[in-house]
This record gives structure tokens, C-alpha cells and sequence, in this order.
């Protein structure tokens, strides 16, 4: 966490149970903030040695978005 802080991003988790992971407001964001989110806190566990592929979430987060619109 500390080194997500040193970059600006801040990860950390939930006091209560079950312990969850906050990674931001979502429900005060946009779409170009939620996916800087994303990518950042993917970064962050690859750097831990999670070996998460983004390009099929990102993919998925576009198709949404573009999903989303189309419906409005």
C-alpha cells in the first residue's frame, strides 16, 4: 500500500467484515477515472506478483461503457 501511496494512488482495505478492498468512490466517478482506477490498482498487483492480464478487463470495461451509452 505504502507504494501506491508514493505513486498517488491509494489502495487499502475495509474495517468491518468481510474485508473488501477500496479503491475509490465509484458511484462519484466517471468513466475515465474508473478505468485510470482500474488499470492502476492492476498495476499495483502485478507489481506484487499477480500476474493479472488488463486487456481483457479493460476490454470489458470499454464494452460496457460503450453499452452503457447506447442504452441513454
Amino acid at each position: 500500500m505504502q507504494a501506491c501511496r508514493a505513486t498517488g494512488f491509494g489502495i487499502w482495505p475495509t474495517l468491518s467484515e468481510p474485508v473488501q478492498v477500496r479503491i475509490g468512490i465509484l458511484n462519484l466517478l466517471g468513466e475515465a477515472t474508473i478505468t485510470d482506477i482500474a488499470t492502476r490498482f492492476g498495476a499495483a498487483m502485478n507489481a506484487m506478483g499477480a500476474g493479472i492480464d488488463m486487456a481483457p478487463i479493460l476490454a470489458g470495461m470499454k464494452q460496457h461503457y460503450q453499452q452503457k451509452v447506447a442504452a441513454e
